[in-house]
Order: structure tokens, then sequence, then C-alpha cells
């Protein structure tokens, strides 16, 4: 009877890694859904209630580390959060997109390709290309 149950625990795990084909990993092993659009997102607490809208005005922290882990943003540390209008591209796609799909008091990590970030274009501690690495959690919706 062991044997049975093992073989079957073992069918069950090997059925879950071979339909996972929509993840994939970064370098700290994360798993990562993806969408259409190529924003990658993991969930780290799911929130309560309705996901924003379009209009809906959202408040934010925010954690940005680059592909090396250098910190670009960090709201958590100057206690100032992001609030933005979903719709009036006053962020970034990929933070904008990635913040849709939340519930209110949710945190999640998105992995942004340049294409939903800031594309070729360099700032100041951003060079161009690059893929961003944003914790986010909702805090607000309006």
């Amino acid at each position: 009877m062991k044997i049975l149950y093992s073989l079957i625990i073992l069918a069950f795990g090997l059925s879950l890694f071979s339909c996972s084909s929509s993840k994939v990993s970064n370098n700290s092993q994360v798993s990562y859904d993806s969408t259409e659009s190529g924003l990658k997102f993991v969930d780290l607490s799911i929130g309560k209630g309705l996901s924003p809208k379009n209009g809906n005005k959202c408040t934010v922290h925010l954690l940005i580390t680059d592909e090396n882990g250098a910190e670009i943003e960090n709201t958590y540390r100057s206690n100032r959060p992001v609030v933005f209008t979903i719709g009036k591209s006053d962020v970034i796609k990929g933070l904008e997109e990635g913040v849709m799909t939340m519930k209110l008091g949710g945190k999640r990590k998105l992995l942004v390709p340049p294409e939903l970030g800031f594309g070729a274009r360099a700032l100041k501690n951003v060079p161009g290309n690059a893929y961003l690495f944003i914790t986010t959690e909702l805090i607000k919706v309006e």
C-alpha cells in the first residue's frame, strides 16, 4: 500500500510540474506566471475585494530593482507611495498592467520586460533595455 501511495504522489507531482509551461524562473528561483504582453508576475499575498478598473486612482508602495538587484526606487523607505490613475499612462505599462489584476491589500512581484518598462531609454540609474523587478503592494483604490 505504501508503494501505491508513493507512486500516486509521484505521478501527481510530475503532472503539476509538466503543466507549468507558462511559468519562467529568474535567478532567484521564483516561478512567474506570464501575460500575453510579456509581463511576468507572482502573487506574494492576495488582497481582498475588487481589482482596479480603468479610471481608478491607485496608491501603491513599490520596490524597484534592476537585473543585478540594485535598488532603483523604494517607497517603503521614503514612506511616499506612488499614486496613479489606471489608463492615463502615469506609470510604466508593466506596473499598470500588473496592478490591474491585483486586489486591494495584495502584494505582487513583477518582472517587467523593457517594452513594458522604459524601453531603450536610459534614465539616471536605469540603463536602456533594462528588465525591472518590481515588488508592489496595492494600498488604496479610489
